[in-house]
């Protein structure tokens, strides 16, 4: 897949560039997903601004088929 570039403006006033690419395996808390789509980019800011170490973002997409018992 060719990475595709979209520009997005973040919440903390700095526009920066998604590359779409895929992600062959996710894994984590014994939930695995194979061969998504994601959108890389620089989180940087947002650390510098929050003063924390953000290791990324999963989006609400990757749970929509989870249900709360």
């Amino acid at each position: 897949m060719q990475p595709q570039q979209n520009l997005i403006t973040a919440s903390v006033g700095n526009t920066n560039t998604a590359v779409r690419t895929v992600v062959h395996t996710l894994s984590f808390s014994g939930i695995r997903y194979n061969d998504i789509d994601v959108d890389l980019t620089d989180l940087s800011h947002i650390e510098d601004s929050r003063n924390f170490r953000l290791l990324g973002l999963l989006g609400t997409n990757l749970f929509a088929d989870f249900h709360g018992k």
